[in-house]
């Protein structure tokens, strides 16, 4: 297994529908130290999987979310090592 990430890409859209889609990157979410989540595989309990990921139309910086990052005070939601979109 691999560790959590995201992919980017570059999609031609007009009236006519969806005409490419070109992937540019692989980007791991990273720990707050700067390093990638272990995979499952690990078993370490440090894994994520996130549910989804928005871009932010203000910011341009990547958002995701999941259950799983919920506590009882804050959400937590690991950052990414990609560019702001």
């Amino acid at each position: 297994m691999q560790p959590a990430r995201f992919y980017t890409a570059r999609i031609t859209v007009d009236g006519a529908g969806v005409h490419s889609v070109d992937f540019t990157g692989t980007h791991p979410f990273l720990q707050p130290d700067g390093s990638a989540y272990p995979p499952p595989s690990t078993g370490d309990g440090k894994a994520v999987d996130p549910e989804e990921l928005r871009v932010d139309p203000w910011s341009c910086r990547y958002r995701c979310a999941s259950s799983w990052w919920r506590t009882s005070t804050t959400w937590a939601c690991p950052r990414s090592a990609a560019p702001r979109a």
